[in-house]
């Protein structure tokens, strides 16, 4: 698994596991990536939440945020520039943890 793989590489914030479901979501979003999209790890409302970011070469791309179990919680961005997640701006909120993959 990919987390498995980071681990050596964030001795002070270990990776958490990652279920089936998210690992799938990161291999899709991994095949058709730009250059330089990334997926981070932010601690937000108590949980790890995975951010998706689809770096610059698609225009008003919207940033995805899945939880653990690979659920689509939020998205960010996008045209409109949306920042709330559950009824607050999640950027005031999250505390980033490690990046998963970039």
């Amino acid at each position: 698994m990919l987390a498995m793989a980071m681990g050596a590489c964030h001795k002070e914030n270990r990776p958490l596991p990652v279920s089936a479901a998210l690992q799938q979501q990161v291999d899709t979003f991994r095949l058709n990536a730009c250059p330089d999209a990334n997926i981070k790890v932010y601690r937000y409302a108590g949980a790890a939440e995975y951010v998706f970011y689809p770096g610059t070469c698609s225009s008003g791309a919207t940033i995805l945020i899945y939880n653990a179990d690979g659920t689509l919680c939020c998205m960010l961005g996008g045209p409109l520039g949306f920042t709330d997640c559950n009824g607050s701006n999640f950027y005031d909120h999250a505390v980033y943890e490690y990046d998963l993959w970039h």
